[in-house]
C-alpha cells in the first residue's frame, strides 16, 4: 500500500546507516516504527539490507513512532549495560525519546551512543539530532501539481517518492 507522496524511505535508511558507518560506528541497533506502518517497513528492510552488505549484525527494537517508545526503549538498551556504539531510530520522535532516557542516564549524543532519526520534525533541529529530510518545498510543489492535474482534467494521483537528504547535526559525529 503506497501513497501518492511519501519520503524515499529506502534511500533515508541506507543514508542513516552509511553515515553511521562512516562515523567509524560498527555496533548499531535499529528502533522500527509501528510494524503496520509502510515507512516503517521500508525503512527496516532497507537499513538492515545496508547493515547486511556490511556484515553487521543489527541489535533491533519495537517501537511504535511516538517519544515514549524511543524513552522506554532507551532505557531498556542501557540497562542491558552492553551499550550499542549507535542507534538509529526509524523517525524522529522515537529518537528524541531515547535521547531523553540517555540524559536521565547521564549518557550523552554522540559521546556513549550516537543518534540518527528520520523525518527532520522542528523538535530535531533544537535537539541537534542528526536525521534524513524531505524537501518540504518540492512535497508541497508535487502535491499542488497532483491536485490541479485531479481538478482540471480528473487525472489520478500518481505515487511519487520525495528525495531525501542527510541532516548532519551534533547527535552523531565522528566515533572517537
Amino acid at each position: 500500500h503506497t501513497y501518492p507522496l511519501m519520503p524515499d524511505n529506502r534511500q533515508g535508511a541506507s543514508y542513516a546507516f552509511n553515515h553511521l558507518y562512516d562515523q567509524g560506528y560498527r555496533k548499531i541497533a535499529y528502533v522500527a516504527g509501528s510494524e503496520d506502518a509502510y515507512d516503517s517497513q521500508e525503512r527496516t528492510d532497507a537499513f538492515l539490507s545496508a547493515a547486511q552488505a556490511k556484515n553487521l549484525k543489527v541489535d533491533q527494537y519495537s517501537g511504535d513512532f511516538t517519544q515514549e517508545s524511543g524513552y522506554r526503549i532507551g532505557k531498556t538498551v542501557i540497562n542491558t549495560n552492553d551499550l550499542p556504539e549507535a542507534v538509529f531510530c526509524a523517525n524522529d520522535q522515537m529518537a528524541i525519546g531515547f535521547m531523553k532516557a540517555m540524559t536521565e542516564y547521564h549518557l550523552s549524543a554522540p559521546q556513549d551512543i550516537a543518534v540518527v532519526g528520520f523525518d527532520d520534525i522542528t523538535l530535531a533541529e533544537y535537539n541537534e539530532l542528526t536525521t534524513i529530510g524531505v524537501s518540504r518545498k518540492e512535497w508541497g510543489a508535487l502535491a499542488a501539481k497532483q491536485l490541479i492535474e485531479l481538478i482540471e482534467n480528473e487525472t489520478p494521483f500518481r505515487s511519487y517518492k520525495i528525495r531525501v537528504k542527510l541532516i548532519e547535526r551534533a547527535s552523531s559525529g565522528r566515533r572517537k
